[in-house]
């Protein structure tokens, strides 16, 4: 099967930082300012299948990124997060919440109460 992340991985035409375990790419298909996908250079599907030094440094480029996309959007807030149904490689979003992203935000924040409030009635 082909992964798209993997192909990707072959240009570095959307690259803006490598790391050891990482690599940090703007978005080929969404012209966003202060959107940034920061993706395994393993290809892995989840987070359980990181070891010790891929954490570290995820943990510091999730951090590093947060600040250049808050400082270049003047965003109050960044939200990061990993969904991987589309595309099985690990790979994190970093979304700055403007005016133009909030209302797309609180569709994925109502869609994630949903699956709260679902999972809540399963389980009383």
């Amino acid at each position: 099967m082909s992964c798209l992340i993997c192909s990707l991985h072959k240009s570095k035409k959307f690259m803006i930082k490598e790391t050891p375990f990482w690599r940090v790419d703007e978005s080929f298909d969404i012209k966003l300012k202060g959107l940034y996908f920061i993706k395994s250079k393993r290809h892995i599907e989840g987070p359980e299948e990181l070891n010790k030094d891929e954490c570290k440094e995820l943990g510091s480029l999730i951090q590093e990124f947060s600040l250049k996309s808050k400082k270049e959007t003047k965003a109050k807030k960044i939200i990061v997060f990993s969904l991987g149904f589309k595309v099985p490689h690990l790979h994190f979003w970093i979304i700055p919440v403007t005016q133009g992203t909030l209302p797309h935000i609180l569709k994925l924040s109502k869609a994630v109460k949903e699956f709260a409030d679902l999972y809540r009635k399963t389980t009383q």
